[in-house]
């Protein structure tokens, strides 16, 4: 099977796949921190003779280690999760396509593409 340009409405190249590390650790440090802090000041306003301001202390405390472990476990549940990156190429630059059957493997296509030098 042979293509035309004008067959072909989008054309885009895959960069690889992206580690999600990053922003993981982010949002799991927002996460933990929040949900931290908010279970620390409940625990420490609920203290009984707790010296003042206890619940800030809680607060503090459990913000702390909710930090740690939401920016540990948002590094790996980022780590695990990899996106694909897209590029898309402008359609000008295809200059023919084919495309065919790989056996079990599914299809194949073959692109023609000019140069950008």
């Amino acid at each position: 099977m042979t293509l035309t340009r004008n067959q072909v409405s989008k054309l885009e190249v895959s960069l690889g796949r992206k580690s999600n590390v990053g922003r993981g650790a982010l949002v799991g440090a927002g996460v933990g921190l929040a949900v931290g802090a908010i279970a620390g000041g409940i625990i420490g306003a609920s203290w009984p003779d707790a010296p003042e301001p206890a619940w800030l202390t809680g607060a503090a405390a459990l913000g702390a280690i909710g930090l740690g472990a939401g920016v540990g476990t948002g590094a790996l549940i980022g780590a695990i999760s990899r996106a694909e990156r897209w590029e898309e190429l402008p359609i000008s630059r295809v200059m023919s396509a084919s495309a065919g059957h790989a056996g079990n493997l599914g299809i194949f296509v073959s692109l023609n593409l000019a140069s950008d030098w």
